[in-house]
């Protein structure tokens, strides 16, 4: 059996949405290397984007996007002022490195779902429903149980693997998080992560913004975008 697809890693896309409505040019560049790939970072503020009242008011001021091997990070001006220290270079490359790992993990996961309903729950409808009229009626209550069966297994299959997803999500978030205190120091980083907590500024709408019939980042995309909410 070919293994490959299992194997193939996902190109890395994180609220592409938002990745694609930025306007103008990044006011930051950077350059790091993802996975063994040369990755460029792209820093553009929060207005810069249509989409910047919705993120505003909801306190997401600052964003990591990616697309087409190019990540973006959106941040609100006074936010990156006042915290840029979270921004640096070393640290961005944990962040991105945490999110891949978390976006790859992700991913597999849901092939191997897709796999497992054509390999298994297809040919048993297939037998249950397509070829009912071809076949007694005891042979098509042995389908049904197994039907029945498989589906109750792939239901707690899948919890067990959601539940797995959390748990290597929580322990490579705190690896990351006790990585940047090391960085930083203890001092400042709970002196940043104080001051984050009293952060709130005044939201000042812009010339142009977001229509209101459009959809909002979560409705359209919605790929692990709360690994946002950290920032």
């Amino acid at each position: 059996m070919n293994f490959s697809f299992f194997q193939k890693e996902k190109e890395f896309k994180l609220l592409t949405n938002i990745y694609n409505s930025l306007q103008g040019e990044p006011f930051l560049t950077q350059e790091t290397t993802l996975k063994g790939k040369e990755t460029k970072v792209e820093f553009y503020y929060l207005d810069q984007s249509k989409y910047y009242s919705t993120l505003f008011q909801s306190r997401q001021f600052a964003v990591w996007t990616a697309d087409k091997g190019v990540c973006r990070l959106l941040v609100e001006k006074k936010y990156y002022e006042e915290f840029g220290a979270f921004y640096q270079k070393d640290i961005n490359d944990m962040w991105l490195d945490f999110i891949w790992q978390i976006f790859q993990k992700e991913a597999t996961l849901i092939k191997t779902i897709k796999f497992l309903f054509v390999a298994v729950l297809v040919p048993i409808l297939l037998n249950a429903f397509l070829l009912s009229g071809q076949i007694s009626v005891w042979l098509r209550i042995p389908a049904f149980v197994v039907l029945i069966s498989s589906s109750f297994s792939m239901n707690y299959w899948m919890k067990n693997q959601q539940k797995k997803l959390h748990i290597f999500r929580d322990k490579k978030l705190q690896e990351t998080l006790d990585k940047i205190q090391e960085t930083l120091g203890i001092e400042l980083y709970e002196s940043l992560k104080e001051k984050q907590k009293q952060f709130n500024p005044t939201f000042v709408e812009p010339k142009s913004d977001q229509n209101p019939n459009e959809d909002t980042p979560k409705n359209k995309d919605n790929t692990i975008d709360e690994i946002n909410e950290l920032n």
